[in-house]
This record gives C-alpha cells, sequence and structure tokens, in this order.
C-alpha cells in the first residue's frame, strides 16, 4: 500500500507518548534509510495504472474499476509477482478495454507504456491476467474485493462476465 498523506513529525511525538523529539525521529529515519541503502519498495501497479488511464482517449469510468478490480484479483495471486508493476497495471488496461468490448490495444498505448501486445511478456500476463478473472470466483473467494467493486459506486464490475479470450491481436504478431 502507499502512504497517501504521511504523517506529521508532531502526530508522531504525539503517538509516541512524547517519549521521543522531533529531532530524534528524523535521526532514526535517517538510519534506517542508510542501512537499507535507501532500498524502500517499488512502485506499485496502481501508480501506472493511474498515469496509463490518462492515455486511452474513450471516458468510461468503467474501464477504470474493472481495471482496478483486475489489479485487486492480480495483487493476491503468487504467480502473477513475476511480472513487473508496469507490465501488470498495462495488462489490467487492456483486458479491461477488452472485456468492455473496446479496442484491447493502440500503438498509442505501446508506444506511451513501452508494453505491446504482441510480446511474449505481456502475451503471458494477459493469459495469466484471464485465468485468474474467470477463476475468482472459485479459487479465492474474495468477498471483499468482490463486495467493493459490485457497488455502484465502482460500476459493478464483477458482475460483468469475464472476456472468454485473449484479443486475437495478442497471436496476429507474435509466433512462437
Amino acid at each position: 500500500m502507499e502512504e497517501i498523506y504521511p504523517p506529521a513529525l508532531q502526530d508522531l511525538v504525539e503517538v509516541s507518548d512524547f517519549s521521543v523529539t522531533q529531532a530524534e525521529i528524523v535521526q532514526m529515519e535517517q538510519h534506517i534509510l542508510i542501512k537499507l541503502e535507501f532500498f524502500m519498495a517499488s512502485i506499485t501497479p496502481r501508480s501506472f495504472l493511474l498515469r496509463f488511464l490518462r492515455f486511452i482517449p474513450v471516458e468510461n469510468p468503467q474501464i477504470a474499476h474493472l481495471a482496478q478490480y483486475l489489479m485487486a484479483l492480480a495483487a493476491v495471486e503468487i504467480g502473477m509477482c513475476k511480472y513487473s508493476s508496469s507490465l501488470i497495471a498495462a495488462s489490467c488496461l487492456c483486458l479491461a478495454l477488452y472485456t468492455l468490448g473496446e479496442i484491447a490495444w493502440t500503438d498509442g498505448l505501446s508506444a506511451r507504456t513501452r508494453h505491446h501486445i504482441a510480446d511474449k511478456d505481456m502475451r503471458e500476463c494477459l493469459q495469466d491476467l484471464l485465468t485468474v478473472h474467470q477463476t475468482q470466483s472459485l479459487l479465492y473467494g474474495l468477498s471483499g474485493v468482490t463486495d467493493i467493486f459490485s457497488k455502484d459506486t465502482y460500476g459493478r464490475v464483477t458482475s460483468l462476465p469475464p472476456a472468454t479470450s485473449l484479443p486475437t491481436r495478442c497471436f496476429s504478431c507474435f509466433s512462437s
């Protein structure tokens, strides 16, 4: 998860019951960062998805909601860990577009995201994501995720049937 609004230093001092000062918190934060060699969490698929959504010419909120739902399903699927955050986001967007009957992936999206639908890694990620979407109710029972995305706020995207196959363009440009 990403911290959208980090707590103020004074709030941390108060939470500690004034057992540390602001200067001590900053000093400890510096110490931790040095020990970690400034290696912290990578950018999440959500960050990439929000950026990629700006590149689609269609203004259909269900696309964003379905892509977010697919991303939530992918987040708990261990097999998806082998893919980069940007590839997961691109695949979620591509599958959402395709599932909703839009053009699945354009040359413009390929150029801006640097992920091409005919590339082997994107094809494999899409196939894994499609499988997760098709079997999510059987395998996961993610009632919290399903409850959230079944609301009107999220366009009831859980009620949409998953695609039955990948876009044919995934295979027309790629040969094994």
